[in-house]
């Protein structure tokens, strides 16, 4: 009897030892399985396909529209307006004559001046076999002659404007009858003076309708996000149409604004 009894006693404390550990195992895998964080959880998953697209800022900027090619034309000759052959508006080719003075005392000043030209060449020809010095004496007077021939033919060109490229008349201040006289300046004067040295006309502008320039000053805060291509949209003051156009150019240097706030010139073509 008392060996049985000391193997029941052995026996007892083995079985509940494996019981123990059963339950400590079940326990540790219900945590597992219903813990707030456990992975096992119920969560609900939201699925969104990425795409892609344009993040837009927009800049906004006063300044003014300009042809990107714009000429005055006046006379550098005297003499009187006979023929005004545009008005503003009209649409001119290369070439076309806008306006003529009377050419009649220019042409005899050409031709007084080929007259001279040709007596100077036929003395040089003449003293070929004179003095070095003599020589020189008729090769000046060659010279001399030729550059006077050359300022009266320019005179007599000059009498008659031509458009100086395809375009649009936008400004027409000539009338038969003006009288104009020379300024010493070229086609692109933007005055002629009358006889008694006065400024009497302004002369006639031609411009290029389809390219157009604007020249905007934006805020020191907003240049950095202006770069060369970027797009533009154009709207006249006072409405019209909306117009479109480029970034060419983004001024590095600064100016001052009417407040005195930094400013930089922007172009847009």
């Amino acid at each position: 009897l008392p060996a049985r009894s000391l193997g029941r006693v052995r026996a007892v404390p083995r079985r509940w030892w494996l019981v123990a550990v059963v339950v400590i195992a079940l326990a540790v895998g219900a945590w597992i399985k219903f813990a707030p964080g456990s992975s096992s959880s119920n969560t609900t998953q939201i699925t969104e396909t990425v795409s892609r697209g344009t993040y837009k800022t927009t800049v906004s900027a006063t300044g003014t529209i300009t042809p990107k090619k714009d000429d005055t034309l006046s006379f550098s000759s005297s003499g009187t307006v006979t023929r005004v052959a545009v008005k503003a508006g009209d649409t001119v080719s290369k070439g076309d004559v806008l306006a003529k003075i009377d050419s009649t005392a220019l042409q005899a000043q050409e031709d007084a001046a080929q007259a001279q030209l040709t007596a100077a060449e036929s003395q040089l020809s003449e003293d070929s076999g004179s003095s070095s010095a003599q020589i020189d004496s008729d090769e000046a007077s060659v010279s001399s002659a030729t550059s006077s021939l050359a300022q009266a033919r320019d005179a007599v060109t000059n009498a008659t404007l031509r458009a100086p490229f395809d375009g649009v008349v936008s400004a027409v201040s000539y009338a038969v009858g003006d009288t104009v006289g020379s300024t010493g300046g070229g086609s692109n004067e933007n005055a002629a003076a009358s006889s008694d040295g006065s400024d009497s006309t302004t002369g006639i502008t031609v411009i290029s309708p389809h390219l157009l320039l604007v020249d905007a000053d934006v805020s020191a805060t907003d240049v950095s996000t202006v770069k060369v291509g970027m797009q533009a949209t154009i709207t006249p003051t006072g409405g019209g149409t909306t117009n479109y156009g480029t970034v060419t150019s983004v001024s590095s240097i600064a100016t001052a604004s009417d407040s005195g706030a930094a400013q930089f010139p922007v172009v847009v073509a």
